[in-house]
C-alpha cells in the first residue's frame, strides 16, 4: 500500500497506537500533507508529513487535545503548536508495501524531522461539530451550571422567528417535565456555519449524574428526564420518567418545526459538569421524521397510562389572593371550611373592568378541577378559577373561620 492509497482509506494502521482515523486535513498540497486522526480509543493526533526518503514515507505523530485543535482552528496558534511541547510524540514510518506502520517515541522533532516554517489554517468545517460540542462542555465546566444546546447546521442567518420558536418549544419542554426544569435566559451563537442555542439551567447543586442519589437533586431528575425525552429510541423510553403529556407534545411541534425549517439533522448536547469534567449525559442527532412518530407514540402510551377526571365544582368562601397579569395568572381561594384552593385564574373573566375584592368579601367562587391518577392513585389535582359571583359582605371572621 503506498500513501496516497493509505489516505484515500481514511485509515491510518499503525503497530502501538492502533487506528487513527482521519478526521480533517488542515494543510492539502495535491493530497492531504497535515491533518487530525482520533485513535479508536477516542485519543487525537496531529499528523503532519516528514521527509523519510525514496522507498518510505511517514508522518510526525502528536497527541492533541481539542483546546489544542480549537487554537488552531481560530488562527489563535500556529499548526507547528500542535507538535512542539508534547508528551506523546512519535515517528511513523511505513515501508512501500508496509500494511502497518511502525512508530517511535520521541521527545521532540528534530533533525530532519523538525517543522519548519510559519504555517496557519483559517478553516477546516468537517471538525464544527466538534468544535461546538467542546465549547458547549467547556462553558459548562465554566460556570458550573448543567446546560441543554441545540445545534444546527449550515444555518448561518436563521430568521428571528424560527429562533424565538425553538427557544420558546425547549422553555415549554422544560417547564412542563414531570420535575420541572428553571432555566436562565438562551445564548445563541452562530459560527462556521452552525446555530448554536444554548439554555443553562439554573440549578445550585448539579455535580451528582444520576448516582442513585436523586432526592438530593431536583434539577439533575430533570435533565434525566430530558435526556429521555430527547434521546429516546423508541416510544416507551420518551415516558420512563413520567414526564407530562404537554412536555411530549411540545417536543413533537419543536420537531415539525425544525423538519420545515432544515435538511440536515440537528442536534442536542446536554452537558451536566461533575469533578471538573463535562459529562454530556445525551449527544443526538435527530431524525425528525422518525422522533415525531416516536413522539406521537409516546403521547398516546402517556395518555393510556393515566386517567384523568375533569369537573366544575362550586365553593363558597373568601378570595385571598390574585394575581391577573396576562402573562401570569393565579389565584387563592380559602372556603368556608377552611380549605385552600390555589391554581389559575381562566382569561375569560379578566375583562378590563374586572374587579375582586380580598379578605372581605364572599363569593361562590366556580372552580374548574382536574385530578389525573395512575393505577387508581392519584399523583396530581390542579384547580383554574372559572368565575367568581358575590354573596354578601363577610360580616364575621372570627379565630380563621367563616361563618
Amino acid at each position: 500500500m503506498d500513501e496516497l492509497e493509505l489516505l484515500d482509506s481514511k485509515i491510518i494502521p499503525t503497530d502501538s497506537i492502533g487506528n487513527l482515523n482521519i478526521l480533517c486535513v488542515l494543510i492539502d498540497y495535491d493530497y492531504p500533507r497535515c491533518f487530525i486522526a482520533k485513535s479508536d480509543n477516542n485519543n487525537l493526533y496531529a499528523l503532519i508529513e516528514n521527509e523519510e526518503g525514496i522507498y518510505k514515507f511517514g508522518w510526525n505523530v502528536s497527541e492533541v487535545s481539542l483546546d489544542d485543535i480549537s487554537k488552531v482552528n481560530k488562527s489563535k496558534k500556529n499548526i507547528q503548536s500542535l507538535f512542539i511541547g508534547k508528551k506523546n510524540n512519535f515517528i511513523l514510518t511505513f515501508d512501500k508495501g508496509d500494511k502497518i506502520g511502525r512508530t517511535v517515541s520521541v521527545d521532540k522533532f528534530e533533525g530532519i524531522y523538525e517543522i519548519k516554517g510559519n504555517l496557519f489554517v483559517q478553516d477546516f468545517c468537517d471538525m464544527d461539530d466538534l468544535f461546538d460540542i467542546h465549547e458547549i462542555h467547556k462553558k459548562s465546566i465554566q460556570t458550573g451550571k448543567s446546560s441543554i444546546s441545540l445545534v444546527l447546521e449550515d444555518t448561518d442567518c436563521p430568521n428571528t422567528g424560527s429562533i424565538l420558536s425553538w427557544i420558546k418549544y425547549i422553555m415549554e419542554i422544560c417547564k412542563n417535565l414531570k420535575n420541572p426544569l428553571d432555566i436562565n435566559d438562551s445564548k445563541l451563537s452562530v459560527q462556521k456555519g452552525s446555530t448554536v442555542i444554548t439554555f443553562e439551567f439554573d440549578n445550585e447543586n448539579n455535580n451528582t449524574l444520576f448516582n442513585g442519589d436523586v432526592e438530593t437533586d431536583r434539577n439533575n431528575i430533570g435533565v434525566n428526564q430530558l435526556g429521555n425525552i430527547f434521546g429516546a429510541n423508541t416510544p416507551e423510553a420518551i415516558i420512563t420518567e413520567e414526564p407530562e403529556v404537554k412536555a411530549i407534545q411540545k417536543y413533537s411541534k419543536m420537531l415539525e418545526h425544525l423538519k420545515k425549517y432544515t435538511s440536515s439533522k440537528p442536534k442536542v448536547v446536554l452537558s451536566v459538569p461533575q469533578n471538573d469534567k463535562t459529562v454530556s449525559y445525551k449527544f443526538n442527532e435527530i431524525n425528525c421524521d422518525k422522533k415525531i412518530d416516536y413522539a406521537n407514540q409516546a403521547k398516546h402510551l402517556a395518555e393510556d397510562h393515566f386517567v384523568s377526571s375533569n369537573e366544575d365544582i362550586e365553593i363558597k368562601g373568601i378570595l385571598t389572593g390574585i394575581l391577573t397579569s396576562r402573562s401570569k395568572n393565579q389565584f387563592t381561594f380559602k372556603s368556608v371550611d377552611n380549605t385552600i384552593y390555589n391554581g389559575l385564574v381562566d382569561f375569560t373573566m379578566l375583562g378590563s373592568n374586572s374587579t375582586f375584592v380580598i379578605n372581605s368579601c364572599m363569593y361562590k367562587a366556580i372552580i374548574n378541577r382536574t385530578i389525573i391518577k395512575k393505577d387508581n392513585v392519584e399523583v396530581k389535582r390542579t384547580y383554574k378559577l372559572m368565575n367568581l359571583i358575590p354573596i354578601e359582605h363577610l360580616k364575621i371572621y372570627q379565630q380563621g373561620k367563616l361563618f
